[in-house]
């Protein structure tokens, strides 16, 4: 009994890996497929617009105060008078209606001293500009959309560590490994502004942990690998290793000669260094022209006109032949998706044929 409830066990392992790792091109594969591929569009547009001022929000006063408790301690005593009675303990949720004016940030306060620092002596009082920081945070949508796609691929990740076939070779796989540190990045966020809040308002390095999230771009990669074209061009990169390494070296050598030319043709003020040489040299041999680094010498012009000349016919002889040798694999992947298609109808027909036959 045990080892039947074992075999079905297993059964249900390998349907489920089958789907979230889309083995099989199954309706309910390309769903997930679907899923994934909105999840992390989702996850790269939350982190992105989220930096962006015009999708960012003040803080609310109960957000200030709690900022200011751990920051500035006199600061958050000032602003709680301001403030009045507030009951934060309720707060579960963002209001827009709290959120902070101008006139609150600043205002203007007496302070009433002795004279001479006796207390018997008489008062006098002075004004004090009081200003409280004007920070912001994401909107309220961007904290759920981060969250739902945070249980997402938590969820994701849990069912894929309990349906792989090998957890050895799931941990060798490095885009497995981004999907970790993502998630991982993510939580540990959580947990230090939840413990240290006054990073929860400030950019600070708690914000690069946070961002590893966007790791997450590289499921992409996990997507696309068992689509046709995707497995033809790796076919075809690992084909042309070589052509590519002859490509690398005659730019290294393009770049290294007219660096040194131009850096002995200009003056120092135009070309301070060889490395600076090279970055120009680079930029002009792929045709890119920033124009922050620009020759003022006629034979340095020469130079470089004779560059970009060179990068135009580098790119357009060797290029093509990359092209070609890819079109010419996906032909031949595609010729063979085709014989594999026509010798599935013929068996279909054939099973049809002897099912007319036994009917008669």
């Amino acid at each position: 009994m045990s080892g039947y409830k074992d075999n079905k066990i297993s059964r249900l392992r390998r349907r489920i890996w089958k789907v979230i790792d889309y083995k099989e091109h199954t309706i309910l594969a390309k769903i997930y497929l679907v899923l994934v591929f909105l999840m992390v569009m989702l996850c790269i547009m939350e982190l992105a617009l989220s930096t962006d001022p015009n999708f960012q929000r003040k803080l609310t006063r109960c957000e200030l105060l709690e900022y200011l408790e751990h920051t500035n301690r006199k600061l958050a005593d000032k602003a709680r008078d301001k403030f009045g009675n507030l009951d934060c303990l309720h707060e579960f949720a963002y209001d827009g209606d709290d959120d902070l004016n101008l006139d609150e940030l600043f205002w203007t306060e007496e302070v009433e001293s002795f004279i001479d620092g006796n207390i018997d002596g008489n008062m006098t009082s002075s004004k004090s500009n009081v200003t409280l920081p004007d920070k912001r945070t994401k909107l309220f949508a961007f904290e759920v959309i981060g969250m739902t796609t945070a249980a997402f691929f938590t969820v994701d990740l849990l069912l894929r560590l309990f349906t792989c076939p090998s957890l050895t070779r799931f941990f060798r796989s490095v885009i497995n490994i981004f999907d970790i540190l993502a998630l991982l990045g993510f939580y540990i966020h959580i947990v230090v502004i939840n413990i240290q809040k006054e990073h929860k308002y400030d950019v600070s390095w708690i914000r690069f942990i946070n961002y590893l999230q966007i790791f997450r771009v590289m499921r992409l990669f996990r997507i696309v690998r068992n689509v046709r074209a995707s497995r033809v061009l790796t076919f075809s990169l690992r084909q042309n290793g070589r052509d590519m390494t002859l490509l690398v070296l005659l730019v290294m050598i393009g770049v290294s000669t007219s660096a040194s030319l131009i850096y002995f043709i200009e003056d120092r003020d135009v070309i301070e260094s060889i490395p600076v040489a090279w970055y120009w040299a680079m930029i002009t041999l792929t045709t890119v022209g920033y124009g922050d680094v620009t020759p003022k010498s006629g034979f340095g012009r020469v130079v470089a006109s004779l560059l970009a000349i060179c990068g135009v016919l580098l790119l357009a002889i060797t290029l093509p032949m990359f092209v070609n040798n890819f079109l010419t694999l996906y032909q031949y992947s595609c010729v063979d998706e085709t014989i594999q298609e026509r010798a599935k109808n013929r068996q279909k027909l054939k099973g049809a044929i002897i099912a007319d036959k036994c009917r008669m």
